[in-house]
């Protein structure tokens, strides 16, 4: 039995064989590929001694292809496909051409949004599937590589990560109607408090803000603990208890005067939105734009 020929050529080999097969000559295919004709005579040649036939009648400065290079013609023109299909696959994103991105609830419902509807317009073919977590549990999910881009409310030291600012929040203390205007540091401790879960990046920022003007998180009264941001919203609309909530959550509410703001004296709770990815991995296009997405409308 004839023994196969071993086929080790690769894309290069290729590329020079489907050039040549396009222009017609050597000089051509070298000027369209800037590699010099000695390159693309070495490239044929190698791919003929594998193949073990002859893929092209060559006459003068002519070439054209035998009933062999013509098979092999339309299997490069698939092989070829099948990179482009791949390339294209890559730039959607690596999990089956939908980019994984994990986020904390107030980047989740209020930042992602408006940017994926934004970059819709642009690259109709981007798709994303959006996880929701605390933001303990996103640097997590990116650490271990289960979403390609992370978007949280604190940002950690950690070498394996890169955290970029993409937002800037500002937590203010809701209440009912029927709360007054304005508390101080020490009256928060007399009001029943409606919190999120310990790890959420709104707790862990009031809470800071709060120790630094001397009083410790133990000194307030929780009633409720919830992990939905919709949770704490309808609890504090429902004379529950107050909260220290983004301003971007309660906004609609605000306009509808169901809740108020009550004004903290001496303090201001504000925060950075981050978005978060590993280290050593490039972002796909459509994470890229989505981050840039997020930063051009937040003008950071």
């Amino acid at each position: 039995m004839k023994k196969k020929p071993e086929l080790n050529f690769d894309l290069k080999q290729m590329a020079s064989f489907m050039e040549l097969v396009r222009s017609g000559g050597f000089t051509s295919a070298s000027r369209k590929l800037r590699v010099g004709q000695a390159t693309i005579s070495h490239h044929i040649r190698a791919l003929e001694e594998m193949l073990g036939v002859k893929l092209f009648h060559r006459s003068g400065r002519e070439s054209t292809l035998t009933p062999e290079g013509e098979l092999f013609r339309k299997y490069c023109e698939r092989v070829f496909r099948e990179v482009d299909d791949l390339r294209d696959g890559l730039a959607r994103g690596a999990f089956g051409g939908v980019t994984r991105v994990c986020a904390s609830t107030v980047p989740a419902g209020y930042l992602i949004p408006e940017a994926a509807a934004s970059i819709r317009k642009s690259h109709p073919d981007y798709a994303y599937r959006i996880e929701v977590a605390g933001s303990r549990e996103v640097i997590e999910m990116i650490k271990e590589g289960r979403a390609e881009i992370g978007f949280v409310g604190r940002k950690i030291s950690l070498p394996a990560l890169v955290f970029q600012r993409v937002a800037r929040d500002e937590l203010v203390l809701a209440g009912a109607p029927s709360h007054p205007d304005a508390v101080t540091i020490q009256g928060l401790g007399e009001l029943p408090f409606i919190t999120r879960e310990s790890g959420s990046g709104s707790r862990i920022a009031y809470e800071e803000a709060l120790g630094r003007r001397g009083m410790r998180p133990s000194a307030l009264v929780p009633v409720i603990e919830c992990s939905s941001l919709e949770g704490v919203r309808e609890s504090v609309i429902a004379g529950a208890g107050v909260a220290f909530m983004s301003r971007r959550v309660i906004e609609r509410a605000l306009d509808a005067r169901v809740l108020k703001v009550i004004r903290v004296e001496g303090i201001k709770v504000e925060r950075d939105f981050y978005a978060v990815r590993l280290k050593q991995r490039e972002l796909s296009a459509p994470a890229r734009a989505l981050v840039e997405a997020i930063r051009g409308r937040e003008r950071v």
